[in-house]
């Protein structure tokens, strides 16, 4: 018998809930809210993540808020290495986004 949880009031945001990272960028100082961009080793350094936090915790969010695969804009860095950047803007929206749709937030 499978007992239901009052507590699940949306489908979306299964699983284990986003960091307080994640949801604190809206407020974030450190990100403006324009086209500045910022590559994952900006936000691992300042966040003090792994990149691959980073760069997880903000796909997986984006898939689940917006419901569509994130299709990232690799640019190639002086270093010969490929790089995601996001714009400030970007994720001001996406961590408002996931607070305005997450009722446990609210």
């Amino acid at each position: 018998m499978i007992k239901s949880n009052s507590k699940v009031k949306s489908e979306k945001f299964f699983g284990r809930p986003a960091p307080d990272w994640f949801v604190s960028m809206v407020t974030d100082h450190f990100i403006k809210n324009d086209d500045t961009e910022y590559s994952v080793s900006d936000l691992a350094a300042h966040y003090k993540k792994t990149k691959s936090t980073i760069r997880n915790v903000l796909l997986r969010q984006y898939e689940k808020i917006y419901e569509q695969k994130f299709q990232p804009q690799y640019t190639l860095t002086k270093y010969g290495t490929t790089e995601v950047l996001f714009k400030g803007i970007f994720l001001k929206k996406l961590s408002s986004d996931y607070i305005n749709e997450n009722v446990y937030i609210k």
